[in-house]
């Protein structure tokens, strides 16, 4: 199996395994929200009218080694290992130098400053997400000078082609982690533990073996017992098996996340982009149908807030949300039928018809990953069954990736955000043009001379005209006008609790009303592991929350010892 550890790479994920914690027991998250690892540390200054900075902070006095794959141990890690990782990043997107680089104060310290004006929150949570340091500064010291000596786009292109294009393959990895890569094979990757690491004595163990797989063999090697632990919840990723697997295989930590999974509809389809036609389009999918059949995408959803439930209940309150529209996540064929027929559709052979005579066509793109493509039959054969002429095409990953670039599509699921950002967002630089992260601020249009004319490539407006009454379908009482770009600008150059609610209502308000997109469920995160030869921290703790990933790190920072009676 042939393996490449360089992080700038498009492709640096075998393709072969079920997932990649392995691949991260050598480093170290340096973020996932805003909790950091016990040897990094963090502050956060400004926001708001005055662009935040970031200063990261890592212990000097813990003697952090890199080690190579035959596990050698000796050049300190610094600062200067992730400062190099994004340097080259700054380098690259910005050949003119505009916008302010990263700043390395010394050895063990690193600021990092916005270019504009922000939330103070927001902006650190983005930055550490995902951080990581995977850079020696002498493994990619000759790039690094390339990329500061280039003088034009031409040269900073050429540059970053070379980096892009390195291979580190095993031989070359280099770690700071208590485990080392120390065997790779077709099967399994086996790493040991670094001796004279300062983390060494927690445990009491000294090899880990990643067994590699697709979900089925993943599922028959849980049923056989030869697993110890894995990512997400026994329900999510092993659902269809759990009858099968022994008991003390069980799930751990798991906690509401707040991620979605969401229809994501695109207006320019003229069905679509009639009101009632959406709402009907939610009150006919059967999400628990969807749920039964794979619940990879999470339980049906709590609310139709475009907000995840944990959000939705902190944010908003109870009070508010009791006002909202009540959208039904099982199948009501009475309610989906009279707002067809309040759009000014007909039932004609079985097939809805618009006012214009056109029957209601939908294209529906999915992947072919097997729980998307199951859950997606699912909810195709519920339309068609409607009345709906929809076309399901199920592509491969990169052939989906370029339709949903190319707004190639009519309806597609996907992930959705966390907050009242991921309720309504024009970003059109992801995938669907939606906010699909719980960290990081979407981008909005920018210089809008006329924004009452603006439509987005989807075919969404600004400007929202609202009922007054909160939970009401239509604007025969009193109504208001929200422009979404002004309330983006708005909130993300403010903070506070007070500014965020308010910010959250008005979204809320436009997704429960408009239904730009379909909220389909709620995610419970979590991570699955022996409970009979393992001991696990308490299910409070919070060593857990750190997404899908909760007992890698676990079991990278030894709070998982083995059981010795």
């Amino acid at each position: 199996m042939k393996l490449n550890f360089n992080p700038f790479a498009q492709k640096n994920y075998p393709p072969k395994l079920d997932d990649y914690m392995w691949m991260h027991m050598g480093w170290d998250r340096i973020g996932h929200g805003l909790e950091t690892p016990e040897w990094v540390d963090y502050e956060v200054s400004g926001g708001g009218s005055v662009p935040p900075e970031l200063t990261i902070s890592i212990d000097e006095s813990l003697g952090l080694t890199w080690w190579d794959s035959d596990g050698d141990t000796g050049r300190a890690v610094t600062m200067e290992d992730l400062y190099t990782a994004r340097i080259i990043d700054f380098l690259a997107e910005n050949p003119d130098r505009s916008g302010n680089a990263p700043e390395l104060v010394d050895d063990y310290t690193l600021k990092l400053k916005a270019n504009q004006p922000r939330r103070a929150d927001t902006y650190a949570v983005g930055e550490l997400e995902g951080m990581m340091f995977r850079t020696p500064r002498w493994q990619w010291q000759e790039e690094r000078e390339g990329l500061e000596d280039a003088t034009t786009a031409s040269e900073v292109q050429s540059v970053t082609a070379s980096i892009g294009k390195r291979n580190i393959g095993v031989t070359d990895a280099l770690g700071y982690a208590p485990f080392r890569i120390d065997q790779v094979s077709g099967s399994k990757v086996q790493m040991v533990l670094v001796e004279d690491h300062p983390f060494a004595d927690r445990f009491n163990y000294d090899k880990l073996e990643f067994l590699i797989g697709g979900e089925s063999k993943v599922a028959q090697m849980a049923i056989n017992d030869r697993l110890d632990f894995g990512p997400d919840t026994l329900e999510r990723r092993l659902g269809g098996s759990i009858g099968e697997i022994p008991e003390h295989i069980q799930t751990i930590g798991a906690y509401a996340n707040g991620e979605q999974y969401k229809l994501h509809l695109n207006w320019n389809n003229k069905h679509l982009g009639r009101l009632n036609v959406r709402r009907a389009m939610h009150e006919i999918i059967d999400v628990e149908e969807v749920y039964n059949t794979s619940p990879m995408w999470g339980r049906p959803a709590t609310y139709q807030t475009g907000m995840g439930k944990p959000m939705s209940e902190n944010i908003l309150g109870q009070e508010f949300l009791d006002k909202l529209y009540d959208y039904s996540f099982t199948a009501n064929e009475e309610g989906a039928t009279e707002f067809m027929e309040e759009a000014g559709y007909t039932m004609e052979s079985g097939t809805w018809t618009g006012p214009d005579g056109d029957p209601a066509q939908i294209e529906f793109h999915c992947s072919n990953w097997s729980s998307w493509a199951a859950n997606g039959k699912v909810i195709d054969d519920q339309l068609k069954q409607f009345g709906f002429e929809t076309n399901l095409l199920i592509y491969n990953d990169d052939e989906w990736r370029t339709e949903m670039y190319n707004y190639n599509f009519d309806m597609t699921p996907w992930w959705g955000g966390f907050g009242p950002l991921s309720a309504y967002d024009l970003d059109e630089t992801s995938e669907t043009g939606h906010y699909t992260s719980v960290n990081t601020e979407p981008t909005a249009p920018a210089d809008i001379d006329n924004p009452e004319d603006y439509t987005s490539q989807h075919g969404k407006p600004l400007i929202y005209e609202i009922p007054t009454e909160v939970g009401a379908l239509d604007l025969s009482g009193e109504t208001e006008t929200i422009n979404w770009l002004e309330e983006w600008k708005t909130f993300t150059s403010t903070s506070g609790e007070e500014a965020t609610r308010e910010f959250a209502e008005k979204m809320a308000r436009i997704h429960n009303f408009y239904l730009p997109d379909i909220n389909l469920t709620d995610v419970t995160a979590g991570n699955w592991g022996d409970t009979k030869n393992y001991d696990w921290p308490e299910e409070s703790s919070e060593h857990y929350k750190r997404g899908n990933y909760g007992t890698d790190y676990i079991i990278q920072y030894g709070h998982a010892p083995a059981k010795t009676e």
